[in-house]
Order: structure tokens, then C-alpha cells, then sequence
């Protein structure tokens, strides 16, 4: 059973993404070199205990998101992976001084680094705009998979959100049928307008003005934790 779970674990921490495209200007490899550093996610901080509001965020890219969270909600401290550095770089160099002691950072793989999280910690976590891994033998490689949705459980609060955004018709669908079948969420969508209406305190991003490959209209899908979930310790 052991080897087992260490298996699962190798598979869902295997790493598909791109780190790097074009050359980085100056600017944006002085913020890799000297900012990044300091904004690193330190477990012995207590970085957390600060927080009025706790988000993860998992592969921000540009974290036109974040940054909009920060300038808008005082309370809100984040905690984000991403791996591409041209986008790390972009958002370093956009990250205003004063909201740096309100991020920290992961810049590796960002699946080990998300399952070593301690539990009951978020208040929001976020997937927006996932590779919806179109081929059907590249599924597996989708975020949303059940066991992945165990851990997400385990680290949102009672009520916590779990938002995702996609505008693959598909992988919305993907998503939806794995999240209700989950024990410990709940879809409180009543009609289409809840799906169509972005969260408040959202600002539309550049992807989402610009759309992807087989896109058609930005959805996003808002589940919540239930309260009585009782949290999987095996």
C-alpha cells in the first residue's frame, strides 16, 4: 500500500511545463536574482498567522490576479506557485513594494510544494485558466483529478472556496462532474449566471480578453467546502 502511494504521489508530481521562453531584459532578471529570493514561502515564518484572508494560487502566470487581490483587499495575503520565469519576472516587476510582505513565492514544481501544505490553512484557492491538456491521453495531466481534490479539501477552511476558471467548454465540464462528485464540495450554482458571473472583487486578466485554443466563453466555477466535510487523514 505504501509503495502504492508513493507511486500516486510520483505521478501527480511529474512536471510538464515550460520554465523558461524568451531572454529576460535586465530588469526582470535583477527582480529573478535579488527580489525573488525574499519573497520565498518560508514554513517557519508564520507568514500565515498574519493573514486575514489566506488564497492560494496555483500557476499564476502573470498574477494579474493577484496583484489586483492586493491592491483591492488589504486583509488578503497570498501564497502562489508558478514555474515559467518569463512570467515570474513580469509579475516580480509589477509587484508593488508595499504588498511584497504580503506574498510569498514558490518558483519550482509546484505539486510537491502544494501536497507539503499544512491543512485547514486556506480561506480561497485558486486554478484559473489551467492547460486543459486537449488529447485524451494527456488527461491525466489535468490539475483536477479526484485525489488531487482530496488535498485541496484538506487545505481549505470550512466554507473555503475553490475557484476555477477555464474557457475550454470541456475542461469546465471535466472539472464540474469531478468537483460534485467529490465528497467535500458543494456546487451552489443555481443557473447559468452564477458560472458566467466572475467572483467579486475580479478584474478581468489579458487572458481573459485574449481566449486560447478551442476557447469559447470564460466561465468560472465557484465550490465550496462543506462544513461538516471531515478531513481524509489516510
Amino acid at each position: 500500500m505504501q509503495e502504492k502511494n508513493q507511486k500516486k504521489q510520483q505521478q501527480f508530481s511529474q512536471f510538464f511545463a515550460r520554465r523558461k521562453g524568451r531572454s529576460l531584459s535586465k530588469p526582470q532578471q535583477l527582480a529573478m536574482n535579488e527580489l525573488l529570493p525574499t519573497l520565498a514561502y518560508d514554513l517557519n515564518e508564520g507568514f500565515e498567522d498574519k493573514a486575514e484572508t489566506l488564497i492560494f494560487e496555483f500557476g499564476f502566470g502573470k498574477g494579474e490576479a493577484i496583484l489586483h487581490r492586493l491592491d483591492t483587499d488589504p486583509d488578503a495575503y497570498i501564497i502562489a506557485t508558478e514555474v515559467y520565469q518569463n512570467s515570474l519576472a513580469s509579475f516580480l516587476c509589477a509587484l508593488p513594494t508595499q504588498h511584497r510582505a504580503r506574498v510569498r513565492l514558490n518558483s519550482e514544481d509546484g505539486f510537491p510544494f502544494f501536497d507539503a501544505m499544512q491543512d485547514n490553512k486556506f480561506d480561497e484557492i485558486w486554478l484559473l485558466n489551467p492547460d486543459p491538456w486537449h488529447k485524451k491521453r494527456h488527461h491525466k495531466r489535468r490539475f483536477v483529478q479526484m485525489d488531487r481534490l482530496n488535498k485541496v479539501a484538506s487545505l481549505l477552511k470550512p466554507n473555503g472556496l475553490f475557484l476555477a476558471t477555464t474557457d475550454v467548454s470541456y475542461l469546465a465540464e471535466w472539472t464540474i462532474e469531478h468537483v460534485i462528485n467529490h465528497k467535500a464540495f458543494e456546487w451552489r450554482a443555481r443557473d447559468k449566471s452564477n458560472w458566467e458571473t466572475a467572483p467579486d472583487n475580479w478584474k478581468q486578466t489579458s487572458y481573459e480578453t485574449k481566449g486560447a485554443k478551442g476557447s469559447s466563453k470564460m466561465v468560472y466555477l465557484k465550490f465550496y467546502q462543506k462544513p461538516v466535510y471531515k478531513k481524509d487523514r489516510s
